[in-house]
C-alpha cells in the first residue's frame, strides 16, 4: 500500500512487481489474499478515507498517524470483507497486533453510534443507502457479541503484558535490595609538575646622554651662531619662494 503510486503504475503492474504470481491454481493462497485486500483498499479508497478521517478525529489522543495504513487495511476487512473472511480469521489478525491499538480500533468500529450516526450518512454519499444499511452496517452489528469478547481478551492481554513488565521490574529491584550503596573512591591521578617560569627580561631604565663636545664649545661665539641662523633662514626663505 505504501509503495503504490497510481500516477506511475497500475494496480496490476504493482501487484505483479511486489507479489509475483498471485492468481491461478499454483499461486500461494497468502499472496492471493494479499492481492484481494490490496485491490479492495484501492477500490474503496474514498470510503476508507471517510472512515479514517472520522476515526482519527474521534481518537486523536489514542492513535498515531504512523498507523494509518494499518487501520486502513483493518477497516477494509471489518467493513467490507468480514462476512467472507469470518470472525475467527479476523480475530487472528487482531490478536497478532498490539493490544492497545486494536482495542481503540474495535471500540470505534463495533459501536452503534459510529455506525448509525457517524458513518452511515457519510457513506451514503458514495454508495447506495440500501448497500450501506444492509451490507455494511447490519453485517457489522451482527458481530457485536464476538467483538465484545475479543475486546475482553485484548484487555487481558494488554494488562498481562503490563503486569509481566511490572513483575520484571520488581524482580530487578529485589535483586539489588540487599546490596550496599556504592562508595566513591577518588581516582589515582599523577600530581602535575609545576611549569618553569622563564626569567623576566631586564629593561634598561633612564636616558644616557652623550658627553658635551668641549672642543667646540669654546671655539664658537654667539655672533657666529647668529650668523649661521641668518644664513639658514635666508636659504629656507629662498627655497620656499
Amino acid at each position: 500500500m505504501k509503495t503504490f503510486n497510481p500516477t506511475v503504475t497500475t494496480v496490476d503492474s504493482h501487484t505483479e512487481d511486489v507479489l509475483g504470481v498471485a492468481e491461478g491454481l499454483c499461486a500461494d493462497p497468502s499472496k492471493v489474499f494479499i492481492k484481494q485486500v490490496f485491490y479492495g483498499c484501492v477500490r474503496y479508497k474514498d470510503a476508507l478515507k471517510i472512515f479514517l478521517s472520522s476515526f482519527y478525529y474521534n481518537n486523536s489522543g489514542k492513535t498515531s498517524r504512523n498507523d494509518y495504513t494499518r487501520y486502513m487495511i483493518l477497516g477494509y476487512l471489518a467493513l467490507f470483507r468480514l462476512h467472507e473472511l469470518g470472525f475467527d480469521r479476523f480475530r487472528s489478525f487482531i490478536m497478532a497486533d498490539e493490544p492497545l491499538k486494536m482495542m481503540v480500533f474495535l471500540e470505534y468500529v463495533f459501536n452503534e453510534d459510529t455506525l448509525d450516526i457517524t458513518l452511515k450518512d457519510e457513506l451514503c454519499r458514495i454508495f447506495d443507502r440500501d448497500f450501506v444499511e444492509n451490507d455494511i452496517v447490519r453485517r457489522v452489528k451482527g458481530y457485536f457479541d464476538e467483538a465484545a469478547k475479543l475486546m475482553d481478551d485484548l484487555s487481558m492481554k494488554a494488562y498481562g503484558i503490563a503486569a509481566a513488565k511490572a513483575k520484571k521490574e520488581e524482580e530487578a529491584a529485589a535483586a539489588f535490595k540487599g546490596k550496599g550503596s556504592t562508595k566513591c573512591i577518588p581516582f589515582k591521578l599523577n600530581t602535575p609538575r609545576p611549569r618553569k617560569v622563564p626569567e623576566p627580561m631586564k629593561i634598561e631604565q633612564g636616558v644616557k646622554a652623550k658627553p658635551v663636545p668641549h672642543h667646540l664649545l669654546n671655539k664658537t661665539s654667539l655672533a657666529q651662531i647668529e650668523e649661521e641662523d641668518m644664513k639658514r633662514k635666508a636659504l629656507s626663505h629662498q627655497r620656499t619662494h
